[in-house]
Order: C-alpha cells, then structure tokens, then sequence
C-alpha cells in the first residue's frame, strides 16, 4: 500500500528489487547523494507516472523500470553511460524520453515493449545500440517507409520499398535494418551517417548501386 517514498540524503544506493512490486506507488524523491539504482529496483510499480533522476547517479541496472506501465516521460542524465537490458521495458505510457549528452550504449530490450514512445532524444555521445533495443516501439515516427528513433534509423516499415530516402541527420543505421528488403535497388546514404550495423542489406539481393559516405 506504499504509495510515496521520501529517499533521504546520504543515501548513496538504492538496492535492487528495493521498491519492486510497490504497486500503488505514484511518488519517489531521489537525493542528489544516490549513485546507483539497482536491477529491478522500481520494477513493477506500476502506477508510477514521474520520476527524476538526479546526475549524481552514475549506473541504473537491468530492468530498473520495467513494467511501469503508467510512466509518462524519463530524462537520462549523461552521468549514466550505459542504459542496461531492459531497463525501461514494457513501460507502455512512456512517451518521451531525453538522453543527456554523455550516454554511449543502450543495451538489447532496453525501450522493449515502449508502444506509446514517439518523441526521443539521442545525443552524439551514443555511439553503440543493440539492434532489439526499440523492439516494439510502433509509435515512432516514420519518414519515406522508415523508422527512425531520433537519429538512429530503425528500419523499413514498407517491405516494397525500392529506393531508400534518408533523411538528413541520420547517424546509426540498426543492425538487420534493412535485410530481405527484396526491392531495394538504389541506396544513397547522407554524410551524416557515421555507423552502419551487422546484416543492415543482408539478402538485398536487388540491390543494384549504395553510396558510403567518408564519414562512416
């Protein structure tokens, strides 16, 4: 029945599963003294719609927020380097989310399951996404038959499409992004991409001519 938690300061770590399965809590104060949010520690709170996360913390475990289905919007500060499998999966009511400079890896699953996503920020820091990492996320926006989580292109939502539009200030094309995409013939890549993941043309068997930028 715990509905609001007051985290006082001095406290430098929130263990895991510390708040797991609180499933009427709808407030949490995390202190600027906290560092470390353990796996699963807020998993399953599932009326929960807001929490900030102070820059004091430098690491969020697996599945920290997992199946808090009515968390609304998250801001990750650049202090946390890595967002961890399936940190934020199934949170199906999180529809925005900003990633601070200084954020390099998301993991697999870590935004599974996010269907009411549609506004991200991704800043130049990431460098490294797993491929599964916006599995699920059908709310996205999409430009010429393709998918894009910010500037990280997710892949094709029209199988049929012969020539690939992109659009300019894409930086990471997804692993598998395009792969079986049977149609595809012409591939004019802007400058502005600079990585392009494992299998992203596997099986594009008409695929007739691609330009690579320098950058990449």
């Amino acid at each position: 029945d715990l509905t609001g938690i007051t985290i006082p300061e001095g406290v430098a770590i929130i263990d895991a599963e510390a708040f797991a399965k609180c499933y009427n809590l709808t407030s949490v104060t995390i202190p600027e003294s906290v560092t470390t949010i353990g796996d699963n520690a807020f998993a399953y709170c599932s009326r929960l719609t807001n929490i900030t996360i102070p820059e004091s913390v430098t690491a969020i475990g697996t599945k920290a927020f997992a199946n808090c289905s009515q968390l609304q919007e998250i801001t990750i500060p650049g202090s946390v380097t890595v967002i961890k499998s399936e940190t934020f999966t199934n949170c199906s009511s999180l529809h925005t989310i900003n990633i601070e400079l200084g954020v390099t890896t998301i993991e697999i699953n870590a935004f599974n399951g996010c269907k009411a996503l549609g506004t991200i920020s991704i800043p130049e820091s990431v460098t490294d996404i797993n491929y599964d990492a916006f599995t699920g996320c059908v709310n996205l926006p999409t430009y010429d038959g393709i998918r894009y989580a910010d500037t990280y292109l997710i892949g094709v939502t029209d199988k049929n499409i012969t020539q690939l539009r992109i659009k300019e200030g894409t930086r990471l094309i997804r692993a598998h992004a395009f792969d079986n995409c049977d149609y595809i013939k012409n591939v004019n890549l802007p400058n502005s991409v600079t990585s392009i993941g494992d299998y992203a043309f596997a099986d594009c068997d008409k695929l007739e001519d691609i330009y690579i930028p320098e950058g990449v």
